[in-house]
């Protein structure tokens, strides 16, 4: 019994020993293939660069040593190979012969007889391998005696095929399969939200057991067969949903549906809600004439948003590469785009009447309805209302604006009654020298400082 466990405990280390100098062998073989791969990737940038033709020389150094580097690498693969089928045949060796031992002393036994044979099948094939082995090691060997050149393996990259493999696709028509309307749902529900500042479901990150009911199940279901039946055409339904009646409402309150519907859960008015962002910053804009409309190109930096009249939405916006100005109005979350919240802080205020954006798109404004209404005040007051706010003024604000102009003009022409504060930068577009100007520019940046302005109604 100790002679056959000392037997055995010597065996496994033999086996172990093995285990380690095949990994020795591994490390080895995994430092000279990443020598090779940094030769011959430094020969490739060589080529690629034009140093083959216009420095021979480096370029020769440089492929000799891919070439001695490759050659080492694939002399250590091969003794690896060479070691680990003497392993495999040694291991084989031993299973046929207990194989064979196990058969001879019980021939009756056709499982044994199956196994021997097996056995002597596998035995074969590793002696097979060896020899394949030993002749790739004696390639190896004579090349790695010969000096180098110039030739040398180049890397086989992996190129797309063809013809796609189609798993693509298959998750696509899976995900848009109609007996499963989740996906146009989702879609639909996020349509409706961004039309009307309310979605049909409340949570609509989560369509789950975990999410909030929909308040109009049934028109939602509609909305997403409609979608599906019309091709997926996002067009089709925004051209849809705000020729409907329910989008064309007024948003006007009325005390008898209020005092029922508060919430306005059933429709009978238009949601008011607030302009996004970018939608805010773009409108100064618009009214002044002064948005480039210019579609495509790579992104901007966000420091140009106040000087640069492109569209936020070409605007670069990220974790802190955010415009300072969208910032203040809820821009878009970085990390999710589910539903924007609305807040009202002094700031946006603040940004409205302090921004050089907006006191000199107000300053353009003005110029340009001046030379359109250059004698009659009455006339400006309803062109600024018109652009400004898409509505004419009421009396009360006619008068208003007409008693604001006569003082702010009286008071710009007595320079003495004005005083004087630190004034930061000079703006992109200077203040009219002349009051009456001077008025109508603060007129148009006090109506860009109205609640209509950035309401949708």
């Amino acid at each position: 019994g100790l002679a056959e466990e000392l037997a055995k405990a010597q065996q496994q280390v033999r086996a172990a020993e093995d285990q380690l100098r095949l990994g020795h062998m591994n490390q080895a073989l995994a430092g000279a293939a990443h020598a090779a791969l940094l030769a011959t990737l430094h020969l490739e940038k060589l080529e690629d660069t034009g140093v083959q033709q216009k420095d021979p020389e480096t370029w020769q150094k440089a492929a000799l040593a891919a070439n001695r580097a490759q050659r080492q690498k694939a002399l250590l693969e091969r003794r690896r190979n060479h070691f680990a089928a003497e392993l495999v045949l040694a291991q084989a060796r031993a299973t046929s012969a207990a194989a064979t031992g196990a058969a001879n002393a019980r021939k009756e036994d056709k499982g044994l007889q199956a196994a021997a044979r097996k056995a002597l099948a596998d035995l074969a094939k590793a002696q097979s391998q060896l020899a394949s082995a030993s002749k790739l090691l004696a390639k190896a060997e004579q090349e790695a005696k010969e000096p180098p050149t110039t030739a040398y393996a180049k890397r086989t990259l992996a190129t797309y095929p063809v013809v796609s493999s189609g798993r693509r696709l298959a998750l696509a028509r899976w995900i848009t399969e109609r007996r499963n309307p989740l996906t146009a749902r989702v879609a639909m529900n996020h349509v409706w939200l961004r039309h009307f500042g309310k979605p049909i479901v409340p949570s609509v990150f989560d369509f789950g057991r975990n999410g909030q009911p929909a308040s109009h199940p049934a028109l939602l279901d509609w909305l997403a067969c409609e979608f599906m039946d019309r091709g997926w055409s996002m067009k089709s339904m925004h051209r849809l949903i705000v020729l409907s009646s329910a989008y064309r409402m007024e948003s006007t309150n009325d005390a008898g549906n209020a005092a029922l519907d508060p919430d306005n859960r059933h429709l009978w008015r238009m949601n008011v809600h607030r302009l996004e962002a970018e939608a805010v910053r773009d409108s100064v804009l618009a009214v002044a004439g002064s948005l480039d409309t210019a579609t495509g190109g790579p992104d901007i930096d966000y420091n140009l948003g106040l000087t640069t009249p492109r569209r936020s939405l070409y605007f670069r916006h990220a974790a802190e590469k955010e415009m300072e100005f969208l910032y203040l109005f809820d821009a878009a979350n970085v990390t999710e785009c589910y539903q924007r919240p609305e807040s009202i802080i002094p700031q946006q205020a603040l940004a409205l009447s302090n921004s050089a954006l907006v006191l000199a798109q107000a300053r353009l404004l003005a110029r340009r309805l001046s030379t359109e209404t250059p004698a009659s005040v009455e006339a400006f007051i309803k062109a600024a209302f018109e652009h400004t706010l898409s509505r004419g003024p009421t009396a009360q604000e006619q008068a208003t604006c007409r008693q604001f102009l006569a003082e702010q003009t009286g008071l710009l022409r007595d320079p003495a009654r004005l005083t004087r504060f630190g004034a930061g930068a000079p703006g992109p577009v200077a203040p009219s020298a002349d009051a009456a100007m001077r008025a109508r520019e603060d007129l148009i940046q006090v109506l860009l400082n109205h609640n209509d302005f950035v309401t949708i109604r």
